[in-house]
C-alpha cells in the first residue's frame, strides 16, 4: 500500500508493508508506514522487491547447500559403521569440511546476483518455509544421497586398491598378533609381529598389485617395513616364497635367534612363548611398539585421503549446482567470489595432503596420481548426478504446473 496524505494513514497502518511517499508524504503518513520511499519513484520499489528476492532466493540456496552437504555427511558416517568399514573421515576431516569446503562457498553464495525468473514468481505465502517441499524432494534429498553414495564409492574402492581389503576385520587380521600377559593389571596384550597388505601400483614399470610386509628384522632387532617386498597378491606369504625382496631374505637368512621364536606358519620371528610385560608401553622382544605404523595402517590412511578429498570435491562443486534450477554452467561465471572461495578450499585440501607437519595433523598422506584423480572424480559424478536427475524433474513439474494453470484460466478468458 503506497500514499502521502493523512487521509492515507489508516490503510498504510494496516497494510502489510505500507510506504510512504518520502518527498510529497506528510509527516502523519510516514509515521504510520513501515517504509518510506525517498525518491517518490514508484521503480526505486520493483528494485526493492527485486533485492529483497534475490536476498531470499540466496538464503535458500545457502541453506539448502547446507543441509545437504552436512546430511551427507552423517548418511556416510552413519553407513560406514554400520557396513564395518573405516570411518570416512577423521574427526579434524570433519571439521575442515564445515568450516572451509562448507563455509568459504556458502558465504559466496550471499553475492549471488539475481535469477531471471525471480520476479516472475508469485509472492509467497506469509508462512511458507524457507526450505519447501519442492527444495527437499528436488535440492536437498537428491544431494545427500548422491554424495554419500560417491563418498563410500571413493573410501571403499580407496581402501581396496591400497590395502586389497574394506572391512575392519580382514583389514585387523592382515597382522599377526602375539599376546602377552601384563604382570601390573593381569590382563592380555596383543602385540604385532608380522603384517602384510596390499596395494595396486600404475607406474612406468610396474602396473599391478604388490605386497607389503612389516616384520622383525633380527639382525637390527626391531620391527622393519618394506614395500613393495613381492610382487602380486600374495596373502600367505613366508620367508620362502619365491621373488620375496633380497633385504628380507638376507635378513631372515640366519633365522631367528634363540630368544624369540619362529612362527611356524610364515617362518618370521615373533616373541617367545609365556612372555610377560610388566606393563603396556614395554615391548616384547620379536615384536612392534604399538605406536608403530604398520602398513595396514598406512593403506588404510590412503584409502581414507581419497574418500576425504572427495567428500571436499563433493561439497565444494555442490556450491555450483545448488545455484540454479538450470544447467550450472549457464551462470558458472555470474559470480567471480565463488571461484575465489572454491579455488581456496581445494588449494587447502591439496596442502593438507602433502605438507608433512599437515599430514599427520589431520590424518592424511599423499597418494598416487592415480588416486588423486580417482577421488576427484568421485566429486565431478556427484556434480554429474545433481545436474542430470533432481534438475530436470523439478523443471518438468514446473512447466507442469505452469500448463495446469493455463489451462485452468482459459474457459474464464474464453467465458
Amino acid at each position: 500500500m503506497t500514499g502521502d496524505g493523512v487521509n492515507d494513514a489508516p490503510a498504510l497502518k494496516a497494510a502489510d508493508i505500507g510506504v510512504a511517499m518520502g518527498i510529497a508524504g506528510t509527516d502523519v503518513a510516514k509515521g504510520a508506514s513501515e517504509m518510506v520511499l525517498l525518491d517518490d519513484n514508484f521503480v526505486t520499489i520493483v528494485a526493492a522487491v527485486e533485492e529483497g528476492r534475490k536476498i531470499y532466493s540466496n538464503i535458500q540456496k545457502f541453506v539448502c547447500f547446507l543441509l545437504g552437504t552436512n546430511i551427507g555427511e552423517i548418511i556416510y558416517l552413519t553407513i560406514a559403521i554400520a557396513a564395518s568399514m573405516p570411518l570416512p573421515l577423521e574427526a579434524l576431516q570433519v571439521l575442515f569440511l564445515n568450516l572451509m569446503s562448507d563455509g568459504c562457498p556458502a558465504v559466496a553464495l550471499a553475492k549471488e546476483p539475481s535469477d531471471d525468473e525471480n520476479m516472475k514468481i508469485p509472492p509467497r505465502p506469509r508462512k511458507q518455509p524457507i526450505m519447501t517441499r519442492d527444495w527437499w524432494l528436488y535440492g536437498n534429498l537428491p544431494h545427500t544421497i548422491f554424495e554419500a553414495g560417491c563418498v563410500l564409492m571413493s573410501l571403499a574402492l580407496g581402501l581396496y586398491l591400497c590395502t586389497g581389503v574394506v572391512q575392519l576385520n580382514p583389514l585387523h587380521e592382515q597382522c599377526s598378533y602375539f599376546t602377552a600377559t601384563q604382570l601390573s593389571h593381569n590382563k592380555d596384550i596383543d602385540y604385532r609381529y608380522f603384517c602384510r597388505s596390499f596395494e595396486y601400483r600404475v607406474t612406468q614399470d610396474y602396473t599391478g598389485w604388490v605386497t607389503h610386509i612389516d616384520f622383525w628384522n633380527p639382525k637390527t632387532g626391531k620391527m622393519e617395513q618394506v614395500l613393495g617386498a613381492l610382487a602380486g597378491k600374495h596373502p600367505n606369504v613366508t620367508v620362502q616364497t619365491p621373488g620375496l625382496a633380497k633385504y628380507i631374505v638376507e635378513a631372515m637368512s640366519g633365522g631367528c635367534p634363540e630368544d624369540v621364536d619362529t612362527d611356524s606358519e610364515t617362518g618370521f620371528c615373533m616373541p617367545k612363548a609365556g612372555t610377560k610385560v610388566s606393563s603396556a608401553t614395554d615391548t616384547p622382544k620379536g615384536s612392534a611398539p604399538k605406536d608403530y605404523f604398520d602398513v595396514s595402517a598406512r593403506g588404510a590412511k590412503m584409502g581414507r585421503t581419497c574418500s576425504f578429498i572427495t567428500a571436499v570435491w563433493c561439497e565444494m562443486l555442490r556450491a555450483y549446482t545448488v545455484r540454479t534450477w538450470q544447467w550450472f554452467f549457464l551462470v558458472f561465471n555470474r559470480n567471480p567470489w565463488m571461484h575465489l572461495a572454491c579455488s581456496i578450499s581445494a588449494t587447502l585440501t591439496s596442502l593438507l595432503t602433502i605438507v608433512p607437519g599437515i599430514q599427520s595433523a589431520f590424518s592424511t598422506c599423499a597418494l598416487p596420481w592415480y588416486l588423486y584423480l580417482f577421488a576427484i572424480g568421485c566429486g565431478f559424478v556427484n556434480l554429474i548426478l545433481d545436474e542430470l536427475i533432481p534438475k530436470p524433474l523439478y523443471r518438468l513439474k514446473k512447466a507442469r504446473e505452469a500448463r495446469a494453470a493455463l489451462t485452468s484460466k482459459a474457459p474464464a478468458i474464453l467465458a
